[in-house]
């Protein structure tokens, strides 16, 4: 390395006298002044500029750039030095963006403060978009790589200055690939329309088998999410069976808000928590249908039959095991519940309880248990084939041994009522 004062080597960096061989070695020397004039030397060969492409300006305003343009001017090089320089017209950034590829190009097109927030948006969309952008857990390498895609989107949708209409073309491709590593971040951004709200409180309808941590407290502490009795609405159905027990905070608030529409307390009408119903059932607008639901909560005689139907087909919270539990239930509603349990994937320990529950049940009729056994058969069925995974559901062997002792039981009823 050139030895000197900063001073002294400063002037040789600028000089376009100085030979290539001495701005080489001017190219690795650690104070970024001389390098970045080492960047605009008209003499510095080619591959060395390529190794300073954090100077960007330097490198565009050297005089030899618009040489290597003439040259090639769809380079990688050339094309990252632009994407890169803030020199660059917002016009000439605009018609550098090939995003069919998330490259180094694309990524300095996204950094750079000149870039046209249109062009942005197109940006976040094709990163969204792209089947590449996964989190990979075992590889780091791939996993940093992903973190900072999903970091650039973010400060994308995060821009003052961009519009409604762009933040939901990215908002819907987002929902359709199912990012949900994006979600939680868009409900912090205060500009979101009705339309945007609406359509991410109901993501978890178009994805059930997703949990996203966090979701659905930060949508209902949302102001235009409080004043919309659509939206509380959409908060109470879309909230997973297996995050019932973790959610109570936000069944309360919606509860308690005022606009909560009838049918929304009705929905909620059956939840597990007696804080929940006592707040449900002192609200303006609960209905006589909802107070028909407390009935059947507390195992009391005196709801409609027809009403016992609706709750079979459409089971919310735990209601299918209170179905179970009324008493004298119709062998016709029993089956019912059999075929409106969520899936293995959304909430497995629940459906083998209430198929337990129907297992014993003295009006489950002999077609809902051949049902079950061979549904029970199914999952053992593929364990043993080697495939661990059912309904997106990973087969233990603990769930296991409990999946082949229910078939048993069950198969010892069946024999009793072939009997019979």
């Amino acid at each position: 390395m050139l030895e000197g004062s900063i001073e002294d080597l400063t002037k040789i960096a600028a000089d376009s006298a100085t030979p290539s061989h001495l701005l080489v070695e001017l190219s690795k020397h650690g104070n970024s002044q001389i390098r970045s004039l080492v960047a605009s030397n008209p003499n510095t060969p080619l591959e060395t500029l390529k190794s300073l492409c954090g100077f960007a300006d330097a490198i565009v305003a050297n005089p030899v750039f618009d040489l290597l343009q003439l040259e090639d001017g769809n380079s990688k090089f050339i094309r990252l030095t632009l994407a890169i320089s803030t020199k660059t017209p917002p016009e000439a950034l605009t018609q550098l963006i090939a995003t069919e590829d998330l490259d180094d190009v694309c990524y300095a097109l996204g950094r750079n403060a000149s870039t046209p927030i249109n062009t942005l948006t197109s940006i976040a969309i094709a990163i969204v978009s792209n089947k590449n952008f996964v989190c990979v857990h075992d590889t780091f390498r791939a996993n940093h790589q992903f973190f900072k895609w999903l970091d650039l989107v973010l400060d994308i949708i995060s821009r003052p200055d961009i519009s409604e209409s762009n933040l939901e073309k990215i908002i819907d491709v987002a929902i359709d690939r199912d990012r949900f590593e994006l979600l939680c971040e868009w409900i912090r951004i205060p500009k979101l329309s009705f339309s945007m709200l609406e359509k991410l409180s109901k993501y978890p309808e178009k994805h059930p088998d997703k949990r996203i941590e966090g979701f659905d407290e930060l949508l209902i502490d949302f102001p235009t999410v409080k004043e919309s009795p659509i939206l509380l609405d959409n908060v109470a159905r879309n909230i997973g069976n297996n995050d019932l027990r973790h959610k109570e905070d936000v069944f309360l608030k919606i509860a308690n808000n005022p606009r909560t529409l009838s049918s929304t307390i009705e929905y909620l009408a059956a939840h597990h928590s007696p804080q929940v119903r006592n707040a449900l059932a002192n609200h303006p607008n609960c209905s006589r249908k909802a107070s028909d639901i407390f009935l059947l909560t507390q195992s009391k005689i005196g709801m409609p039959i027809e009403l016992l139907h609706e709750v079979a087909e459409n089971p919310r919270f735990y209601s299918s095991l209170l179905v179970c539990s009324y008493p004298n239930v119709p062998s016709e509603v029993i089956d019912k519940i059999g075929d409106s349990l969520p899936s293995y994937g959304k909430n497995a320990g629940y459906r083998l309880t209430v198929l337990k529950c129907l297992a014993y049940h003295p009006n489950s009729s002999l077609n809902l248990l051949e049902k079950i056994v061979d549904e029970l058969q199914q999952v053992s069925a593929s364990v043993i084939n080697g495939e661990r995974y059912y309904q997106g559901k990973f087969i233990d062997d603990k769930l296991l041994q409990k999946i082949d002792k229910l078939v048993a039981i069950i198969n010892r009823r069946l024999e009793g009522e072939h009997l019979a």
